[in-house]
């Protein structure tokens, strides 16, 4: 069974758009071509060139693949496979939470950018997982991690790696932190957060923050040496 022109298939909240929708009934395999997206129930869209799904739109495989969440949070791989419903594997991949189009809709690099061999989203645990990832700034390499992972956008507190800073200035020169943040329990937490500059040492900073029942206790800590 083949549809085309702005096909929509529909099924248990989560809507299928695209040119052309194959249904292939044997297998229960549906394949949707030609601007095809993913509506899901939780408000974010998955976009790519071809999509195949399994029939209850659970799991499948897209290529050329982008998806947008919460907090304006933007994925582009070269292919996804999305295992379940909590689970979606990509490759050669690029995480950004900046715009990545100008005002007037062209193309521009994010000021921020995790890109990765491979990246694996865990929507259950709340994690955004990265095999050989590479930080950068302005599009100019400022890291690289084997291994790297940090909360999903959905995550209200979760332990992980936070969105990286860098900037310039004429006293510390280049300067880029990579904030850590630990929720040591449902009433604290920790930041440890690593700062690295050209022109002085390196710096490391703490933030502590503890919730009582009758107030709140805040500690800041820096630390840096200097013979």
């Amino acid at each position: 069974f083949i549809a085309r022109g702005q096909v929509e298939a529909r099924y248990q909240g989560r809507i299928v758009r695209a040119d052309e929708v194959k249904y292939r009934t044997r297998t229960g395999l549906v394949v949707a071509r030609g601007n095809a997206r993913i509506l899901n129930p939780d408000g974010t869209i998955q976009t790519a060139d071809e999509i195949t799904l399994d029939e209850d739109f659970s799991a499948g495989v897209a290529v050329g693949f982008s998806t947008q969440l919460e907090q304006n949070i933007r994925i582009v791989a070269a292919s996804a496979i999305r295992r379940s419903e909590t689970v979606t594997d990509l490759n050669r991949a690029v995480y950004t939470p900046c715009p990545i189009c100008t005002p007037e809709g062209q193309p521009k690099s994010p000021t921020f950018s995790i890109q990765a061999e491979r990246v694996i989203q865990d929507r259950e645990r709340r994690i955004i997982y990265y095999r050989n990832a590479v930080v950068k700034v302005k599009d100019v390499p400022v890291l690289y991690a084997p291994v790297f992972f940090h909360a999903d956008p959905t995550a209200k507190r979760a332990s992980g790696f936070l969105v990286p800073d860098a900037n310039l200035s004429g006293r510390r020169g280049f300067s880029f932190e990579q904030p850590y943040y630990w929720a040591i329990s449902p009433y604290q937490d920790l930041t440890i957060t690593p700062q690295l500059n050209t022109k002085v040492n390196p710096f490391l900073f703490l933030d502590y923050r503890k919730r009582f029942y009758s107030g709140q206790l805040n500690a800041r800590l820096g630390y840096t040496y200097e013979a």
